[in-house]
């Protein structure tokens, strides 16, 4: 673990109390604990209170630098412990910076190769196509001749995030000991889920890894690109990707001259989000117009893969049944995978929060699918969540912002597209991927081995069970005078019962690999084997009626 100096760390503190006040935020001291410790924070700066609170801390974030204009960012996707004008007003905090030296990344580039730069490169465009807080990217040619974008990180900005991940780990520390809210909310996981977000983002690899994964999830769908990574010329400081030339998707004026169908590009971005989050269970997390490029022949290209989103089986299940349930109008199922998906705080009232999922299922239930607003149905959800003090999954919170950024730029291509309508199909994919017959035999292939062991010691034990109660070795906190009648009974149909479930596994395990060539060990044909275990346990139960 990285040790920073007490200097150091105190001079960060100084310069982040300095903005703070200076944007009229020294409500903010308070709000973590450190009310008694800064005494005078209440000031305000007369010059700039005629903002609101939310835009104030937008802009003291930015000043702050690359840290906390990315948790600006991560703050932005949770709607379940932020007011919505917070949200808001973060959601519009822009990751752009002006661009370091060309000296300074000839450096960086080079000390991550190990040589001179035009050793790599015939051309490096001096001037970036881009420069955020963490990174910038430039044109180049490789000396293969072929055209490249070079993603560079910025110099020293790995040590600015530790220091400042450092110290915003001691405020989450404090904040947990010394507020309410902070006895509500687990501020010291959020700060290490954040430190995991940016340490990934400044880790190059692991972000062609995401893309690498992305072209594996869209194998067979030619209508989407993901620019090829270049292996070879990437390090954990340095990406180099193919050079995808196109038109950004928000360029309505050059798509229209260029003869493209704006609905047709709405509908397969649409399709593409949707099948990422319910399907893939992995998504871009930053789906703004300039990471979504169209490219001749109605295609579109994704491109800057550091934020991506991904769900668990769990949550991906809850999820796809979420959607199922919006896009059917099923109350049942959106009362029951809400609650399941929300952790409840002892600040939470159980029936305040039935009343207003209830609430919730009478808004979307009469509305013809066509008019349901997926984006707005799942950030309804996180209202309730901030309400009743719910605790959100990360993950789930990053989805809806991702959906609600994808929904505006799809509704801005197609006003009258109905992403809840596009969802229906992807919906029952969804369910064929869990239920289908392949999905069946994959699950009961998994669980058979399993399954067989158990039932296998079944007799031994139910076995010892009845005759430890024939020695009367077992003991009942209450008596029941049915019990030895019940205990002959479960005696008599046990076996029957064992036998009857054997039977219907062995008979579906049949009907699923007979004729499909699978073997057990190698050698043993799966199907056939299951059927004669069906027929020899099917003919045990005739026998003992």
């Amino acid at each position: 673990m990285v040790k920073f100096g007490y200097y150091r760390r105190a001079r960060r503190y100084r310069q982040i109390t300095r903005i703070i006040l200076k944007h009229g935020l020294g409500h903010l001291f308070g709000a973590v604990g450190f009310g008694k410790l800064f005494p005078f924070t209440h000031r305000k700066n007369r010059q700039i209170v005629h903002d609101s609170p939310a835009k104030r801390l937008s802009h003291a974030l930015w000043e702050l630098g690359p840290t906390f204009i990315k948790l600006g960012q991560f703050l932005s996707t949770r709607a379940d412990i932020l007011p919505e004008e917070y949200v808001r007003e973060l959601s519009k905090l822009q990751d752009t910076v002006p661009p370091a030296s060309r000296e300074e990344v000839q450096k960086a580039v080079e000390k991550e190769f190990g040589r001179p730069l035009e050793e790599i490169f015939v051309s490096f465009a001096p001037d970036p196509l881009g420069s955020a807080s963490i990174a910038q990217v430039h044109e180049a040619r490789l000396l293969s001749g072929e055209e490249v974008v070079v993603k560079v990180r910025r110099p020293g900005v790995t040590e600015t995030i530790a220091v400042d991940t450092a110290i915003l780990r001691d405020i989450a520390r404090f904040a947990e000991k010394h507020t309410t809210w902070g006895k509500v909310y687990p501020l010291t996981d959020m700060v290490a889920e954040f430190q995991r977000v940016l340490r990934e983002e400044c880790d190059f690899i692991i972000e062609a890894q995401h893309a690498e994964t992305f072209r594996r999830n869209l194998t067979g769908n030619e209508a989407v690109i993901i620019p090829r990574i270049f292996w070879a010329y990437s390090k954990p400081g340095v990406l180099v990707l193919e050079r995808i030339r196109g038109t950004k998707i928000s360029d309505f004026d050059a798509l229209d001259k260029q003869g493209f169908e704006r609905r047709h590009l709405a509908r397969l971005l649409a399709e593409t989000v949707l099948q990422q989050m319910l399907l893939d269970g992995f998504f871009h997390g930053d789906p703004h117009p300039g990471n979504i490029y169209v490219l001749p022949g109605e295609k579109i290209a994704f491109v800057d893969f550091g934020i991506v989103g991904h769900l668990g089986p769990t949550l991906k299940e809850q999820v796809g049944w979420l959607v199922v349930g919006l896009t059917q109008k099923n109350a049942e199922i959106v009362s029951r995978i809400v609650l399941q998906m929300q952790l409840t705080s002892e600040l939470t009232n159980p029936a305040a929060l039935k009343r207003d999922i209830e609430i919730l299922q009478q808004k979307y239930y009469e509305v013809p699918i066509s008019l349901i607003n997926l984006s707005e149905a799942f950030y309804d959800m996180l209202r309730v969540a901030y309400r009743h003090r719910l605790r959100v999954p990360a993950e789930l919170t990053l989805m809806v912002k991702t959906l609600t950024a994808a929904d505006g730029l799809i509704r801005q291509l197609d006003p009258g597209i109905s992403i809840a309508e596009i969802a229906v199909p992807i919906g029952r994919k969804f369910i064929t991927a869990r239920f289908g017959i392949d999905a069946l035999k994959q699950l009961f292939l998994n669980e058979l081995p399993t399954h067989l062991y158990l039932l296998t010691r079944l007799p031994k034990q139910i076995t010892a069970l009845l005759e430890s109660a024939a020695r009367g070795e077992l003991r009942f906190k209450q008596e029941n005078p049915d019990l030895r009648r019940l205990a002959e009974r479960l005696d008599k149909n046990l076996s029957k019962l064992i036998f009857g479930l054997l039977t219907v596994t062995f008979s579906v395990a049949a009907f699923l690999l007979v004729g499909k060539g699978v073997r057990f060990f190698n050698f043993l044909p799966a199907g056939e084997t299951a059927l004669l275990g069906a027929i020899f346990c099917l003919s045990v139960l005739l026998l003992r009626k």
